[in-house]
């Protein structure tokens, strides 16, 4: 079949142009798609990461986890910094140009089957979701982590049941697609948990309603509220479990990140060693993070209240 696209800059273009929202009641279109595409992960570890802030660092520290305990790891995130290639990972290298051109080339021809037997297409995100699956499962990636776009309910990455999924906090944010509430907006992202689903969060102001949603749809809960002594701020230094772990990335709010990201790993592999995981969190490179530019100059990608007061308090 000739290729739609021969350069990978036109190739972006087009899918960066594709209906990014449309008003979704289900996950009817992605599941369908997802049927389609028939791809078997029946061997990978699926992991999700949902929340309105901290998604990004704690899919990183994760994923980095796995790698340091010589797993091929997947790693889906959204958005990017600098490079569109940076979505798609596997084992913190960003997906080539030539694979990602191909990638392109197979999600538009299969996008255009797709509207002619489903009455509709896909849009942007489902689009980028589905591309990263197949990447993985062509790889042979031994556990994928996922970071949800937008809530959790709708989101495209809720297309699969996940061995784990976590939970870093619930704020106000996409409030007109989410609820107006912190209420409304976690039952929109618990949304994504499956039946006999295993939750790990460390949002614990909202923990009563945490425990009832897990009652009504029967998914397992671990609190993640483990005592964590800061040995510093500036730089992060934290002792947990026994182990002096230094972040690479600044703010106090990253004490819980790790942690979460820490016992996830534990839980679904008890044989990690701690060490592992503490060579694996100070090994993680995220720009954009309350980041030095020089000595003058920080940087930080907050995009919403919550995550603003958060800068503000670390600054």
């Amino acid at each position: 079949m000739k290729k739609a696209f021969k350069h990978l800059a036109t190739a972006i273009n087009w899918v960066e142009h594709v209906n990014k929202f449309r008003p979704k009641q289900n996950l009817q279109r992605i599941s369908k798609a997802w049927e389609i595409l028939n791809l078997d992960l029946s061997t990978i570890t699926k992991i999700q990461v949902i929340g309105t802030n901290g998604k990004g660092s704690t899919t990183h520290f994760i994923s980095n986890i796995y790698k340091i305990n010589n797993y091929k790891v997947g790693t889906f995130t959204s958005p990017y910094l600098v490079s569109f290639n940076e979505r798609i990972q596997i084992n913190g290298q960003e997906i080539d140009d030539k694979t990602l051109l191909n990638l392109l080339n197979f999600i538009y021809d299969f996008n255009n089957n797709f509207t002619e037997s489903f009455g509709e297409s896909l849009i942007f995100f489902e689009m980028l979701t589905l591309m990263a699956l197949k990447y993985f499962v062509d790889e042979k990636c031994h556990i994928i982590v996922m970071e949800a776009g937008i809530g959790g309910l709708l989101d495209s990455t809720s297309v699969l049941k996940y061995d784990a999924v976590c939970l870093t906090n619930v704020g106000l944010d996409h409030q007109k697609i989410l609820g107006l509430s912190k209420e409304e907006i976690l039952i929109n992202k618990l949304g994504a948990l499956k039946p006999q689903g295993l939750l790990l969060t460390t949002e614990i102001s909202l923990k009563k309603l945490i425990k009832s949603e897990a009652q009504r749809v029967n998914f397992k809960v671990i609190f993640v509220n483990d005592k964590v002594e800061v040995i510093s701020y500036f730089p992060l230094v934290i002792n947990y479990f026994n182990e002096i772990i230094r972040s690479p990335l600044l703010g106090e709010y990253q004490i819980k990140n790790i942690a979460l990201s820490i016992r996830c790993a534990l839980t679904l592999h008890p044989n990690f060693l701690i060490s592992s995981c503490k060579e694996a969190i100070e090994g993680v490179n995220f720009p954009g993070r309350l980041e030095y530019l020089n000595k003058h100059t920080i940087i930080d990608g907050a995009h919403n209240i919550s995550a603003i007061e958060c800068v503000v308090e670390a600054l």
